[in-house]
């Protein structure tokens, strides 16, 4: 019960500033934090054709992990496929940019 009172408040809060999109949903976890699912899969969405191009590697492939958050949004991305692994981050247009790559 605690959960959901918490994730309401934090939904009500983000209005002002995020807007409603992502308010509906469920908070999973992911990198020890916990993100708001439809939020988190957009920004999968979002980033694995991009990781998918730049490693060389099937989209199926790609693995994500949150690396840091505002409130319960995803801010920064790891991705990890085919041996490779980049770091994503997200604009304040909530667009998607390789922040770091390695090999």
């Amino acid at each position: 019960m605690k959960r959901i009172e918490r994730y309401v408040v934090v939904c009500l809060l983000g209005i002002g500033s995020l807007g409603l999109v992502g308010c509906a949903g469920t908070v999973v976890e992911s990198g020890g934090f916990e993100v708001n699912e439809v939020q988190f899969n957009l920004a999968k969405d979002r980033i694995r054709p991009r990781a998918a191009f730049e490693f060389s590697c099937a989209p199926e492939d790609i693995e994500f992990v949150v690396l840091e958050v505002e409130w319960v949004y995803p801010l920064l991305m790891g991705a990890t496929g085919c041996g490779q692994k980049a770091t994503y981050a997200r604009r304040e247009d909530h667009t998607w940019y390789m922040d770091s790559a390695t090999q």
